[in-house]
């Protein structure tokens, strides 16, 4: 299992960011309304192959809209494309209570999806059961924890307490519709970063479970999420409410 030794390896990743980038200092509320756009990079060669752009709306009382949407380089020309709108709760850990995903994979920007790739789920969490509908099929699943699909993990970690608090426990749907239990997030302290823009404050919680690489997700003091990254990949952020975010090239 992941520890303090595993975090601090990854911040020589950071160190490559932080060299790099002039965070942003305007007021930032994590349970308001925002947009976010993440830089997708390979965490071996710092280059940008996707991005992940988030737009966040309050709802309902007790509750937020997410849309989120992830593109990025398939094959021979081809982008692969997710969209992702849920619903979830504006409590400590903005557990997800219904979404739908469509997924598919395209030639170019405006090309048609390719045969077979332009696929639709749908999900909901209710009365103690997450009910997962796709190509007709419906599954159900008893859920005694607090349930995450995977892209809500970027707004749920921005309301987190910079001061860090408990394991949080959860289970972990996949692409929209593969679950997955004994997930937690578990904070990692704070770390003072060296960045383009000055000595930095950043919180770290890092996310562990079966089937997934450990996670940090690393926050300022205002709970914006900054940088996402693991052995594979990281998620840069680099526009805030269409104001672009200053980043130099990345360097090892």
């Amino acid at each position: 299992m992941s520890t303090e030794h595993e975090v601090a390896e990854r911040k020589s990743l950071v160190a490559c960011w932080a060299e790099a980038c002039t965070p942003p200092d305007a007021p930032f509320d994590p349970g308001g309304s925002w947009t976010h756009r993440y830089e997708q990079r390979s965490a071996h060669s710092l280059l940008a192959d996707g991005e992940l752009r988030l737009v966040r709306q309050p709802a309902e009382a007790g509750s937020f809209v997410l849309d989120a949407t992830l593109s990025r380089k398939a094959f021979d020309g081809h982008l692969y494309d997710v969209q992702t709108v849920l619903q979830g709760r504006s409590d400590k850990f903005g557990a997800t209570e219904r979404w739908t995903v469509r997924s598919r994979v395209q030639s170019g920007a405006a090309g048609e999806p390719a045969a077979n790739s332009n696929l639709l789920r749908a999900a909901e969490v209710r009365n103690g059961e997450l009910r997962l509908r796709f190509g007709g099929q419906l599954s159900v699943t008893p859920v005694r924890q607090p349930v995450l699909c995977d892209v809500a993990l970027f707004e749920a970690v921005q309301r987190l307490p910079v001061e860090g608090t408990e394991p949080l426990r959860f289970v972990l749907v996949e692409e929209g519709d593969m679950p997955s239990t004994v997930h937690q997030l578990t904070y990692r302290g704070r770390h003072e970063v060296l960045t383009a823009g000055g000595p930095a404050l950043l919180s770290a919680y890092q996310h562990l479970g079966p089937g997934v690489l450990p996670t940090t997700y690393w926050l300022d003091s205002q709970g914006r999420l900054l940088l996402m990254l693991n052995g594979m990949v990281m998620y840069v952020l680099v526009e805030e409410d269409g104001r672009a975010i200053a980043l130099q090239p990345m360097r090892r």
